[in-house]
């Protein structure tokens, strides 16, 4: 019987822990802010396809990624908003931006770490120069001749991800985010289009993404 009452007062006492630990995350409101630094890798298909049939060099789909986001916690439930810049896609001048509302949970986790699983909503905006050879001789012909082509591209994405984030050196009731990994998804297939140019036949792709960052901030 001592034993049985040991036993279940153990229990009842890993269960209580438990469910202090879980409040931490569970309950009340609160905010998230992080500025995070990583990259992404972009999948022109269709542009490098027409690209390379026409024997020029493929457009880079590498890009380093820096940003920031802002989110509101209600209880376990999270949703915010993010924007990032996007450097290296091609071409010294290529560029691009994303910017998106998402929502979250911290419902899974242990101890120390939480595992946010992460669905939202992005727009894209992508732009690409594409370098061509010149015969220009004089710099008048080379005012005349363009030695790049820019190529830029708008597009909506669906955002598949997770945020990892730890509570093991912030003060009670606080965590801090340390990762974000996923995938975004182009939820249609959109034409490349020139810049200061209109024109037709242009290839067109479904523009997806991966990416990872490191997250620097703090969570209440």
């Amino acid at each position: 019987m001592q034993r049985f009452l040991f036993l279940t007062s153990f229990c009842l006492a890993a269960v209580c822990a438990r469910a202090q630990d879980s409040a931490r995350f569970y309950t009340g409101f609160g905010v998230e802010l992080y500025a995070q630094l990583g990259f992404s890798y972009f999948d022109f298909h269709g542009l490098n396809h027409r690209l390379e049939a026409d024997g020029k060099t493929a457009a880079g789909g590498s890009a380093t990624q820096v940003g920031f986001g802002a989110a509101y916690r209600f209880s376990q439930l999270v949703v915010g908003t993010e924007f990032s810049l996007l450097d290296g896609l091609g071409g010294d001048e290529s560029f691009g931006g994303e910017y998106g509302f998402y929502v979250s949970t911290n419902v899974l986790h242990t101890r120390h770490w939480i595992f946010s699983p992460i669905v939202g909503a992005n727009v894209q905006y992508i732009r690409v120069d594409i370098p061509q050879a010149t015969t220009a001789t004089t710099f008048d012909d080379a005012l005349g001749s363009a030695n790049a082509l820019r190529l830029y591209q708008t597009n909506s994405a669906l955002d598949l991800g997770l945020s990892v984030k730890n509570t093991s050196w912030i003060p009670w009731k606080a965590y801090s985010p340390l990762l974000r990994i996923g995938y975004r998804v182009g939820l249609a297939r959109d034409a490349w289009n020139v810049a200061n140019a209109t024109v037709t036949g242009a290839p067109s792709d479904r523009v997806g993404s991966f990416y990872v960052a490191l997250c620097f901030g703090y969570g209440i």
